[in-house]
């Protein structure tokens, strides 16, 4: 049953066609098919795991990773500024270049889903040259992404700044 319960889509059956559906109950839009973007492939028998690395790396075996992606925007800034350990940091919005097209292809591109890309390794370097590009990479790691409550409400790429390369 492809249903979207909180969308405002001018076209809704063409976003069906897509093959997309929606839960309230899920922090992910999960897909009926494989068609791009990072979503889980299998369902995962959740139990309990010692470490958040065991469970991460139980979700590692039944999540898709796309071949590359398309980043359309970024954030950066400095944690702990100021003081002696103060450390850069940078994270893109990325989307799925195959499902992009698909969604360009009815006119709903403003809508493709996208997801958090946290760069490793990264030293304060321009990465404005990686927007609208489509890049791919050789090694990644797949995380959660937490509230302010520290309860997970998703997942993000990870990947190394030296691994990526443009197409």
């Amino acid at each position: 049953m492809n249903k979207l319960q909180h969308g405002h889509f001018d076209n809704i059956d063409a976003i069906s066609k897509l093959g997309l559906h929606y839960s309230r109950n899920f922090f992910l839009c999960r897909f009926q098919k494989p068609i791009g973007g990072i979503h889980m492939a299998n369902k995962i028998s959740l139990g309990v795991y010692k470490s958040t690395q065991d469970l991460t790396k139980a979700f590692a075996d039944v999540v898709t990773v796309p071949y590359s992606i398309k980043p359309i925007d970024f954030s950066s800034g400095l944690m702990n500024e100021g003081q002696k350990n103060q450390l850069a940091w940078a994270n893109l919005t990325a989307v799925d270049p195959e499902l992009l097209k698909q969604f360009e292809s009815i006119g709903q591109e403003e809508y493709c889903p996208t997801f958090k890309v946290k760069l490793k390794g990264y030293k304060g370097e321009d990465i404005t040259t990686l927007l609208g590009k489509e890049i791919t990479f050789t090694e990644y790691e797949i995380a959660f992404i937490f509230d302010k409550f520290k309860q997970p409400i998703g997942l993000s790429l990870v990947l190394e700044l030296s691994s990526i390369s443009f197409i």
